[in-house]
């Protein structure tokens, strides 16, 4: 959550002070940070996961996009992430299984889970972005340091 917030704290940080909106486009500017938020936060939880260092999300146990993903998944070939957050894996074991849980991640669809529901914020940042009363090219740069870069992926 921190990355999501801090995203929605410097874009409402933007627009907190301008007094010339109308209740509605503050609704959507609060809206369209949220959704800015969270494509980072899948951003960064991807990145987490996908480097199997002392800031990895699954070595921390935490509980992310891709992690609740691979938990639900009913794979009795693979149970070692499941094994792992129940406290049945140790640390050291599931480091020794490095290699084929970074094949798991990749076999999973949990990056693919997680790049479809970013892709669904993405959208919905382009409608509340496109419904705004913008100025180029000031529009198109904010678009494209908030949310747009992330189209291309």
């Amino acid at each position: 959550e921190k990355s999501g917030s801090l995203i929605r704290l410097a874009c409402y940080l933007g627009y907190a002070g301008v007094s010339a909106f109308s209740d509605e486009t503050l609704g959507l500017l609060n809206e369209l940070a949220k959704d800015i938020g969270v494509i980072a936060q899948i951003e960064n939880d991807l990145k987490d996961l996908l480097r199997f260092d002392v800031k990895n999300d699954l070595l921390n146990k935490k509980r992310t996009l891709p992690v609740f993903y691979m938990l639900a998944i009913d794979d009795e070939e693979f149970l070692i992430i499941k094994q792992y957050y129940d406290g049945v894996l140790s640390r050291d074991e599931l480091l020794k299984l490095k290699r084929e849980c970074m094949q798991y991640f990749q076999d999973s669809g949990c990056i693919e889970y997680s790049r479809i529901i970013q892709t669904l914020y993405i959208n919905h940042a382009e409608e509340i972005f496109n419904s705004l009363e913008t100025f180029a090219p000031w529009n198109e740069r904010f678009k494209e340091i908030t949310f747009g870069r992330q189209e291309a992926k």
